[in-house]
């Protein structure tokens, strides 16, 4: 299933994936990116250091890849 972006990214700029009827904000941080969307009226927040996805690129792969999204 395809992996969305909108939004230019870069540092203290958001962007959005969406993954399947999921639609992600990503915020970047120093030290991690933060993931938020909300599911059944529950916000939900999942942060994944830098040390797994450096820049955008693979983060857009590591959500696409993982089934936790």
């Amino acid at each position: 299933m395809p992996v969305i972006v909108n939004g230019a990214g870069g540092k203290g700029r958001n962007m959005v994936i969406r993954k399947g009827n999921k639609e992600y904000t990503i915020t970047e941080r120093r030290e991690c990116w933060v993931l938020s969307c909300t599911i059944g009226g529950l916000s939900v927040e999942y942060k994944v250091p830098k040390d797994i996805c450096n820049d955008e690129k693979e983060l857009r792969a590591y959500v696409e890849a993982e089934e936790l999204f």
